[in-house]
């Protein structure tokens, strides 16, 4: 049985920094996009290809993806490299991290606000229905995500239909940290070993540097890394981003100056003339050159064409003349 509402937090619509990014008319369809999350067999999550989400939401896909961009809705078209992980919090105690989205293959989108506030009301229902407190504690809600100190757990799925409060609203930030990010078990996928890509592998470091929000669905991430940018580029990167206070953009956008800069300076290399080979000249051939300047010099004549050694042609001359002066 679906249920026909969802709960809607003001103060956390207005304070959600990301989703205040967007533009007003990417807020709209926001909302949309909540209705079709809220009306998934899968509470909070999609497995559609981002042109049918905006088919289903009626929206433009130029606003889609601003909301991708600016990590309002989470997940990608081919593989989702960067698992969804909460982490309860009651009062000044956290409880063990739980993976509630995990590596997978595409499509996947999902609300990972929606996703966390369907997995509290199942632990919330478990809880009252059979008396049995579970490990974690339990969150109230609207509560940020935690920080993780262990490995996570993969979250049981959720029985639908319990009478327990639903609630929804904007999305948070992903919580990742090595190695624990990579160490998670998918709650969606069969189990077994999980390969992160570049892509994964680079959000990871950029968490680990200090930049709190990634996207790893982000255009100019995915084109920088068909350029051929490097993981150490962005760590870099990330180091003098947070240095400066700054986020993930301000990081990819150092990342893409260097690129430009050494695809400028390879653009330059090409475009330059190579120098012809350097002609050496031995000792001789110096003083052949000079003796026939010389000679010149002197004579105010230009040097005979012939092909015996200057110092040859000098001395003949100088016998002809010795003799016509002798006569």
């Amino acid at each position: 049985m679906k249920r026909p509402a969802f709960q809607f937090y003001p103060s956390d619509w207005r304070n959600n920094a990301n989703l205040r990014r967007c533009s007003p008319a990417a807020r709209g369809v926001w909302v949309d996009i909540m209705c079709v999350l809220h009306d998934s067999d899968e509470y909070g999550i999609v497995r559609w290809p981002l042109i049918d989400l905006s088919n289903a939401s009626n929206a433009p896909m130029k606003l889609i993806r601003e909301l991708v961009e600016k990590s309002v809705l989470k997940g990608h078209d081919k593989r989702l490299e960067v698992p969804y992980i909460y982490t309860p919090r009651s009062g000044r105690c956290d409880g063990e991290p739980v993976t509630l989205i995990g590596i997978q293959d595409g499509p996947v989108w999902y609300s990972s606000r929606m996703v966390r506030d369907e997995y509290v009301r199942t632990i919330r229902g478990e809880s009252t229905r059979f008396g049995e407190p579970k490990v974690a504690p339990k969150p109230p809600f609207g509560d940020e995500d935690g920080e993780q100190n262990s490995a996570p757990k993969a979250a049981p799925k959720p029985p639908f239909g319990d009478g327990s409060t639903v609630s929804s609203s904007s999305s948070t930030t992903l919580n990742t940290r090595i190695p624990d990010a990579l160490a998670a078990q998918p709650l969606l996928e069969p189990e077994g070993p999980e390969r992160v890509s570049k892509t994964g592998a680079i959000c990871i470091v950029l968490k680990s540097e200090g930049i709190a929000s990634v996207n790893p669905s982000h255009p100019d991430l995915a084109a920088l890394i068909n350029a051929g940018a490097e993981v150490g580029q962005f760590a870099a990167a990330a180091r003098a981003a947070t240095a400066k206070g700054k986020g993930f953009a301000y990081a990819l956008g150092i990342v893409k100056s260097q690129m430009r800069d050494a695809a400028s300076l390879a653009a330059e290399s090409l475009a330059k003339p190579r120098d012809s080979p350097r002609q050496t000249e031995t000792f001789r051939e110096r003083d052949d050159r000079n003796s026939r300047a010389k000679w010149e010099e002197m004579t105010n004549r230009k040097w005979p064409e012939t092909s015996k050694k200057p110092i040859v042609v000098i001395n003949e001359m100088i016998d002809i003349t010795t003799k016509r002066l002798a006569v």
